[in-house]
Formats: structure tokens, sequence, C-alpha cells
């Protein structure tokens, strides 16, 4: 149910964001930027072999003060039937965190550095613990770059 609630949010979330995407909106002198992004992510299997997870998310920063800012990003990607074996995955991760961004004179190029903490949450599969195997976890996310 908690994945299809986060589904959801991100749906509504995209579609509602979608003419923004690419523009910069600015209010008094700052500025909030909104991209919308395909995500692609190549993962192996603890057993043996290697899959591909697709899909997209979202990414929203304002700068709040000389470069200083913060950005939040919730991406999501899907994989069916890993390798035949008829399980899937689906991953969502929702981060948040600093951002410090420094823009040339000409301001035609800007480049920033942020960290980025939160949650990846992962469902639809199977992940071991040690009570046995369950169909969703959670765990803790962490993004930092540039």
């Amino acid at each position: 149910m908690r994945s299809a609630i986060r589904t959801l949010l991100l749906a509504g979330t995209v579609m509602t964001t979608l003419s923004l995407s690419g523009q910069n909106v600015r209010s008094n002198s700052h500025e909030v930027d909104v991209a919308l992004t395909y995500s692609g992510l190549y993962s192996n299997l603890v057993s043996d072999g290697n899959f591909w997870q697709q899909g997209g998310g979202i990414e929203l920063s304002a700068e709040a003060y000389h470069g200083l800012g913060v950005a939040m990003s919730i991406s999501g990607v899907r994989v069916s039937n890993i390798q035949g074996s008829g399980v899937n995955l689906t991953t969502i991760t929702d981060v948040f965190g600093p951002r410090y961004t420094w823009t040339t004179r000409s301001r035609k190029v800007a480049f920033f550095g942020q960290s980025l903490i939160g949650e990846a949450h992962g469902s639809d599969s199977v992940f071991p613990t040690s009570q046995g195997a369950v169909t969703s976890f959670n765990s803790f996310a962490l993004q930092v770059g540039g």
C-alpha cells in the first residue's frame, strides 16, 4: 500500500510539473530549477548475472542565499522477471539536502555540489532477512555529487 501511495505521489508530481521542465522560475532573484530525468540502473544478482532497471524521476532545487540552497530528488526504477526468475523489483528513492551552486559571470554555466540523504524503498521482490524473506524493504539512501 505504501508503495502504491508513493507511486501515485510521484506520478502526480511528474504530471503537474511537465510544463515546468527545463525552465527556470525566478522570484525576487531566487531561482527554482525543475528537472525530469531518465534513470538506468545496472545491478547484479548475488548468485550470478546482471540486470537493468529503468525508470525516471523529478528533481527540484532552490537557491536561498549566495549559491547556497536545497535540493530534493524522487526517482523510481523497475525491472520485471529478473533473468527469467519470475521475480520483479521496484525501487523508489527520495532524498533531500543542501546544494551549493557556483555560476560563471556570464550566467551561462553553473557548477554545483550536493549531499542528499533520505530513504530507498524496494518492493514487489524478495528481500532476505534474519527472520526469512519479505516482499518490501526500506534502507538509508545517500547521494553525494555534482
